[in-house]
């Protein structure tokens, strides 16, 4: 007899399962959403239009047996505590564009050579998770994946043209800038009432927008959707109605950073925040502050 009921009420079935499993079917998102792992359409972060942020419906008609999506479903729960809703969105991809009928050791040796080196990788990830819940379900197939995944020779830290920096490298990057911002800040420091010409915003904002990348440690798309509402002190709140207008900074402020996500599928400029904002300590709080007086004294550019 098959492991999938060919009829059966999705929502009886949904309704017994949270009934079953209680307050263990409820979790919280790394950005601090809670959902149920029963539920077909999960809320993991924000969203401006409220678009769910994932959808496991298609299990229901997926080859899975029941108790095969319950463990999916308490796995992924898990996985969107600790990963970004982007992240738990590709794990999900990569399972439904598998077309696994099942997780068994067997069926996973029959897929392998097919799956694409991102699919490998998270469904390894996925397995991972239905291990910690259940070891003894999937001993096997978790150190199989284990053993069976090798990393891509593509990716290599060490490339001289893709690679990540070297210590020495970020080091020498830090150094350099932080003397390069040193220069500027010396070279445009403004009187009460002085201006600065066009040219010379762009100069200091080019190496604003390196700051930035250097110290939210963000693509440049996210840096390019920022606002000056996104930056305000620390100990406001970015749901004070006063963000909105100008917002009085004083030298002595530490800032903090809203920054808005891009890698995501369906994603709309500046709709889907992260949960955080990123703090800037006191010496990069000072450049931006500093950046942000020659900016509202500059001719009406595009400069940042």
């Amino acid at each position: 007899m098959s492991d999938v009921d060919p009829i059966f009420d999705v929502e009886a079935r949904r309704a017994l399962w949270k009934k079953e499993y209680g307050d263990k079917a409820e979790f919280t998102s790394r950005d601090g959403y809670v959902f149920n792992v029963f539920d077909d359409e999960w809320i993991l972060e924000y969203s401006a239009i409220g678009k769910p942020t994932v959808k496991l419906d298609w299990l229901h008609s997926s080859q899975f047996d029941h108790l095969t999506q319950c463990d999916i479903r308490i796995a992924l729960g898990n996985l969107a505590t600790e990963l970004a809703p982007a992240s738990t969105q590709s794990n999900i991809s990569a399972l439904k564009n598998s077309n696994l009928p099942n997780l068994k050791k067997q069926t996973l040796e029959g897929y392998w050579p097919i799956l694409k080196y991102t699919e490998k990788n998270r469904i390894k990830s996925l397995i991972g998770y239905l291990h910690e819940y259940n070891p003894d379900k999937y001993k096997q197939e978790f150190y199989w994946a284990e053993d069976k995944f090798i990393r891509c020779d593509a990716i290599d830290p060490f490339n001289l043209k893709n690679g990540a920096l070297s210590d020495i490298e970020n080091q020498s990057f830090n150094v350099s800038l932080n003397q390069r911002m040193n220069e500027i800040l010396t070279k445009y420091s403004l009187g009460q009432n002085e201006l600065i010409n066009s040219d010379q915003l762009r100069d200091i904002s080019r190496y604003i927008i390196f700051r930035f990348i250097q110290a939210l440690v963000r693509r440049p798309v996210q840096i390019r959707q920022l606002k000056w509402n996104d930056i305000i002190p620390v100990g406001s709140s970015f749901n004070d109605k006063n963000v909105l207008g100008e917002y009085a900074f004083s030298d002595e402020q530490e800032l903090q950073v809203r920054i808005w996500r891009s890698k995501r599928k369906g994603n709309y400029f500046r709709s889907h925040a992260e949960g955080r904002p990123i703090l800037l300590n006191a010496s990069i709080s000072n450049e931006v502050l500093f950046y942000r007086r020659a900016y509202f004294r500059a001719p009406l550019i595009i400069a940042f």
